[in-house]
């Protein structure tokens, strides 16, 4: 296989990668949410894939110690991107199912569309923006109106979904914030760093609520 072959054939896949685990990862979620708290499962799972990818970088001799200005600066990200983007969607997946969640995590483009356009030199939306905005939010009012005329169930559906369309809003900031910011960092370092502050955030959390002592 020559080279064009294979840089061909790494698109789809890494394309299919993206579908597979970013996919299944509201499954896994609404599983995990099951038996432990969602600060369990959170500050649990960032702090085992914050450690492997910081010690997966120093394996490639990367250097992974940064100024404390810009570790300062991945925490923050990390805790709206992580803390309380990921970890408020564990929240939210205790009342919905993790397919209306994932439906509802898509409006992420439409709160990122209309953040930029407030920051000084954002972008402007053209006619057709302003168009796709509104039929996303049209469909966002359709997904969620069955639900506001139901019993206690539908009730539920309304906390969890306020929850988790809360939680994509902060993903949304933190997204916003580090494309700002051009911290010259290494994705890899980065996103370890990120996993790590949300993680130690959610743990310490749950050591103070009691939470630990409740995870099966």
């Amino acid at each position: 296989m020559n080279r064009r072959n294979a840089a061909s054939l790494s698109i789809p896949f890494a394309f299919g990668c993206v579908y597979f685990f970013w996919g299944s990862t509201y499954t896994a979620i609404k599983i995990g949410v099951q038996y432990l708290h969602p600060l369990v499962l959170g500050g649990t799972r960032f702090l085992i894939a914050g450690t492997l990818m910081l010690a997966f970088c120093l394996v490639r001799g990367m250097k992974v110690w940064l100024p404390a200005r810009q570790l300062g600066r991945l925490a923050v990200i990390g805790l709206l991107l992580l803390g309380g983007g990921n970890i408020g969607l564990v929240f939210g997946e205790q009342y919905i199912a993790s397919g209306l969640a994932a439906l509802l995590v898509a409006v992420m483009p439409l709160y990122v569309a209309v953040l930029s356009m407030l920051l000084p030199r954002g972008e402007r939306l053209l006619a057709r923006g302003w168009l796709g905005l509104g039929l996303g939010f049209a469909g966002l009012i359709a997904l969620l109106w069955p639900s506001l005329h139901q019993n206690a169930e539908g009730h539920r559906q309304v906390v969890g979904s306020t929850i988790v369309l809360v939680s994509t809003f902060l993903w949304a900031v933190g997204s916003i914030l580090s494309r700002e910011l051009k911290l010259p960092v290494n994705p890899l370092i980065a996103a370890g760093w990120q996993m790590l502050a949300a993680g130690i955030t959610s743990s310490v959390a749950a050591l103070v609520l009691g939470k630990w002592g409740t995870a099966h």
